[in-house]
């Protein structure tokens, strides 16, 4: 599930992208310029749902976003600070409200999934081609059109269905199966901390992770490349 608001710019051009783990929740936040506005935004599995106190996170969030703006350090952010009745009315009367429910996909289902039969084919969202561990859909949308085109313009619509299972299949299997475990415990801590923290200390992993973040990084070999980026010299 995830739902948010589409608020003004700060107006400096300087509005910042900024993702955020959530505090004792599966799930994170968001905060991403678009040309005329920034959509805020948190997302957590329909299981640990509630409304009320995500929305609460968000309000503040939101407002540590702004209040940030004015100090000019992303450094200074406090992420979950409790916003002021003030703040939040200041910008409730201009934030526009959206919401919508991410297909997320067992480990199991995976192998029995159709998206194709005789005159008829699931693209995008439709067929469940969203990541289980970000909830990110578009690359795939895109992706599983360009297959079947590919299929369809061969006159083999059928085969649509080995060439998606080929192409990204396995990478969202595998991150479903991961799901649980990349917002749970790692070293008694969250993973995403602890992930963080490694980051931050060691250039190899650090490069690793942002291959994750823009999507150049699959999560079948994640573990592995992970491990030997920890090995080698700083």
């Amino acid at each position: 599930m995830a739902f948010g608001y589409r608020a003004p710019l700060i107006g400096s051009g300087e509005d910042a992208t900024v993702v955020a783990f959530l505090p004792r929740w599966v799930g994170y936040a968001w905060a991403f310029p678009r040309i005329d506005h920034i959509s805020f935004g948190i997302a957590t599995t329909q299981d640990a749902f509630d409304h009320k106190a995500l929305d609460r996170l968000l309000w503040d969030f939101m407002v540590s976003y702004y209040d940030v703006a004015q100090v000019g350090s992303l450094r200074k952010m406090q992420l979950w600070k409790s916003a002021s009745k003030t703040q939040i009315d200041n910008l409730r009367h201009k934030a526009e409200r959206y919401a919508a429910r991410i297909p997320g996909l067992e480990p199991r289902t995976w192998d029995t999934r159709k998206a194709c039969g005789e005159g008829w084919a699931l693209l995008g969202d439709a067929a469940g081609f969203a990541d289980p561990v970000t909830g990110e859909g578009i690359y795939y949308a895109i992706r599983s059109a360009e297959l079947f085109a590919d299929a369809y313009l061969a006159c083999e619509p059928l085969k649509y269905e080995a060439l998606w299972r080929k192409d990204f299949g396995g990478e969202l299997k595998r991150a479903s199966q991961m799901r649980r475990r990349f917002y749970g415990n790692f070293w008694g801590a969250p993973f995403t901390d602890r992930m963080i923290e490694f980051a931050r200390g060691h250039r190899g992993i650090r490069k690793v992770l942002g291959q994750l973040v823009a999507g150049d990084q699959g999560y079948v070999n994640l573990k592995k490349k992970l491990a030997r980026s920890a090995l080698k010299p700083l």
